[in-house]
């Protein structure tokens, strides 16, 4: 039997005559027709329609393999998710310590600084649109929770995942940065109450700039806050860090 899932759930199955050896056919599900009729028009960034179908084949494991792993197929149709977090940032919540900050975060704040402008790195490289943060003077820790405004009156919910996702970002300092002891970045995500961060990124020098990349297919068909935060590991001094083009895409 094959199987049709869409959006996980099951809603199809046909029979397949066995194959021999080497053999190949094409078939098709012959109680099921897509025929989508997307809604999206160029609205939200943060918002898709697009529909994931899998289809996987010998599902009821009737036919006995050496490996099973490859029977599975998936394909995003329709238009695809794409969000730069950074256009976000106004509408985050910023804390440092326990103290919640309001956007934006000025340079003379002692809670550290957060907002958006031209990241020019020490390679001699700039971006722009980037998003700056900075830890308090003395050292510790800021950090921001991404979700979309939504409701009157207005609060914060978490982004809808559909399927196939990633993060990606480019992490560096700015090159005016004079805190010896670098700053560790950490993405994470928050589910109601429970935040989890993935393994953070360390940067010590103003010369070198990061690629960053996570896998988000675990938050499929998931509603999720993203968290961007930075630590320092003592007084920081001068400059900042730079989440270049934080952005997640949905892939085919």
């Amino acid at each position: 039997m094959t199987y049709l899932y869409r959006n996980d759930l099951l809603e199809s199955k046909d029979y397949v005559a066995p194959l021999a050896p080497g053999e190949e056919r094409v078939e098709a599900l012959q109680q099921y027709h897509f025929s989508p009729k997307f809604g999206y028009t160029g609205g939200s960034e943060a918002t898709t329609d697009a529909v994931n179908i899998r289809i996987c084949a010998n599902a009821e494991a009737a036919c006995v393999e050496s490996n099973s792993a490859n029977n599975c197929l998936e394909h995003n149709f329709g238009p695809l998710l794409s969000i730069n977090l950074a256009r976000y940032a106004h509408t985050a919540h910023w804390q440092s310590g326990d103290t919640t900050l309001n956007w934006p975060i000025i340079k003379d704040s002692n809670t550290g600084l957060a907002y958006i402008s031209t990241a020019q790195l020490g390679n001699g490289e700039s971006y722009q649109g980037a998003l700056l943060v900075a830890p308090p003077p003395a050292g510790g820790w800021i950090q921001g929770t991404f979700g979309l405004l939504r409701g009157t009156p207005e609060t914060l919910e978490p982004f809808y995942i559909p399927h196939k996702c990633k993060f990606t970002c480019k992490l560096g300092l700015t090159r005016d940065t004079r805190a010896p002891a670098g700053a560790k970045f950490m993405l994470g995500t928050m589910q109601g109450s429970e935040i989890t961060y993935f393994p953070p990124v360390t940067i010590d020098s103003t010369s070198k700039i990061e690629a960053y990349e996570v896998d988000l297919s675990q938050f499929a068909g998931k509603k999720v806050y993203f968290i961007f935060r930075v630590e320092s590991g003592g007084p920081w001094q001068q400059g900042s860090t730079a989440w270049i083009e934080p952005i997640i895409t949905q892939e085919t």
